[in-house]
């Protein structure tokens, strides 16, 4: 029984270890991410309460790696770009319908306009007989 806890516990430490080797890859990359859906939010010119808390976290991460506070870095950085991401997905949703509105007034506009073609019809038919 207590060699299993040792190698449970040596392998936990192990992937401390290779997670704290990681650290500042993993931070550079939670950086670069947060940064690039940054810019494609400005891009797009998304507004909103998520982007001025990404924003701000992304400023407190950037302070965080200097002080060389990796894990909360990381962590930052990705709290950051999960609420651009947030912010990115309601502007789609806002986009997507619209457009259902726009589809559903052609398709309104399209039936009534169909409905008139088939009165007219049936009124040129009527004058046939």
């Amino acid at each position: 029984m207590n060699r299993i806890k040792n190698l449970i516990a040596l392998g936990c430490l192990s992937m401390l270890a290779a997670c704290g080797s990681q650290s500042p890859v993993l931070m550079q990359v939670s950086g670069n991410t947060a940064q690039a859906l940054k810019a494609q939010c400005a891009q797009a010119m998304v507004q909103g309460p998520e982007i001025k808390l990404a924003d701000s976290l992304v400023s407190s991460a950037a302070l965080l790696a200097e002080k060389k506070k990796m894990v909360e870095a990381i962590q930052t950085y990705d709290n950051a770009t999960v609420l651009y991401r947030i912010a990115l997905l309601r502007r789609e949703q806002l986009v997507a319908e619209k457009d259902i509105q726009n589809l559903e007034k052609s398709v309104s506009m399209a039936q009534s306009q169909r409905d008139t073609y088939n009165r007219v019809l049936v009124e040129l038919k009527n004058m046939k007989k």
